[in-house]
């Protein structure tokens, strides 16, 4: 797979507004994603999840909020794969003490983190859990559902994160928050029966894979959706906080959203399904124990 981000490196920036990737998916998303994900627990452990549902739906934003003042949250939220090599990455460092070894910690910081930090946390909620210390269960819970809902999102496996590359500034926000706030009523978040992982780590890498491979696909969407609007009609500009501020119009959403075909819903569902089943899969290699 050849990415657009290798073949575009020549274009200009048009966009002043800079998102950066390290935020994923916005909060109304985070907050439905985990809703979703408790409503599918299954039955054995299901009262656990139901009864601190509250809590664990509005900790679903804190990493984010988080990297606002912590100059080391930002690289968990996401892994720029096209730096570590070519597709299918088959020489890519599952295990993070070998990828210090051929990177480096400070290269890694740069590239992201995510994978990591997903495996990272899931062991400690396994551990959380066999110690049945709610507290720590919680909180490791709640993140570890962030940074796999962040792994969904195409543009957080990729340093062309936002269009940069190609004179598409600010389609990360189109794609992870505008299009969700606008359509999510219309999206299913049925999900099938619950998973056993075996490998967390490789489940992990597998879902960020198949989020890399949409890359292309999104970015050829906007394209096509933006095609054939003249551009004083695409947008309107907003001064916010001594930024600018792109505004699109409804018609290049629907034909954004259209383009995409079922795109968002999908990376939404699934993201549901994986946190869903590595919360079971953290109680089962913890031994079931009994929590309140």
């Amino acid at each position: 797979m050849k990415s657009i981000a290798v073949s575009a490196v020549s274009f200009l920036f048009i966009f002043t507004v800079f998102i950066g990737n390290s935020f994923g998916w916005g909060f109304q998303s985070h907050r439905n994603i985990h809703t979703a994900a408790i409503d599918g627990m299954p039955a054995a452990i299901k009262p656990f999840f139901e009864k601190h549902r509250n809590f664990l739906i509005e900790e679903s934003v804190t990493p984010d909020r988080r990297r606002r003042h912590d100059p080391t949250e930002g690289p968990n939220h996401y892994i720029n794969l096209d730096l570590f090599g070519d597709y299918p990455f088959e020489n890519f460092p599952l295990e993070y003490k070998n990828a210090v070894n051929q990177f480096g910690e400070d290269s890694l910081q740069s590239k992201g983190l995510a994978v990591w930090r997903v495996a990272n946390w899931y062991d400690s909620l396994t551990v959380a859990m066999a110690e049945q210390d709610v507290d720590k269960i919680l909180r490791f819970a709640a993140d570890l559902g962030h940074y796999i809902a962040d792994l969904h999102m195409p543009l957080h496996t990729t340093s062309h994160y936002d269009g940069q590359l190609t004179n598409q500034r600010g389609v990360h926000r189109r794609f992870e928050t505008d299009l969700p706030e606008r359509y999510d009523s219309r999206y299913c978040w049925k999900i099938p029966e619950v998973r056993l992982i075996e490998d967390p780590l490789q489940y992990t890498f597998e879902f960020t894979l198949e989020s890399y491979r949409l890359i292309d696909e999104l970015y050829t969407a906007d394209m096509k959706a933006r095609d054939g609007i003249p551009e004083n009609d695409l947008y309107t500009i907003e001064r916010r906080n001594d930024r600018r501020i792109y505004i699109y119009n409804d018609k290049y959403y629907e034909q954004f959203h259209k383009e995409l075909n079922g795109m968002v819903e999908d990376r939404l569902r699934l993201a549901t399904q994986r946190i869903r089943d590595l919360w079971y899969t953290a109680w089962v290699r913890a031994g079931k124990p009994e929590l309140l």
